[in-house]
């Protein structure tokens, strides 16, 4: 079975958008990885931009970050997925 990867591109729009350095705090088990990016982009307005059915097939997460960056907590969640992510500015 090939494993593919999906790239998600993350655009943090605003001037005075500091990225992926921002500070989330996310608890919360067995969710969707969409609901993960909801609430991340609550919190930072950080914008996720991914193809919907390619995440619809991967299992639920558990995520337990406090006041952690977002570029770990990404890190943390893909940890054993096929899935790697980029940012721009």
């Amino acid at each position: 079975m090939k494993l593919t990867t999906i790239l998600i591109a993350i655009a943090c729009i605003g001037a005075h958008a500091a990225g992926f350095g921002q500070k989330v705090t996310l608890d919360a088990d067995y969710i969707r990885i969409e609901d993960v990016f909801k609430q991340i982009k609550k919190q930072t307005g950080i914008h996720f931009f991914y193809e919907k059915d390619v995440l619809d097939g991967l299992p639920k997460v558990s995520v337990h970050a406090v006041n952690s960056s977002v570029t770990d907590v990404l890190k943390h969640l893909f940890k054993g997925l096929p899935i790697s992510f980029y940012y721009t500015e």
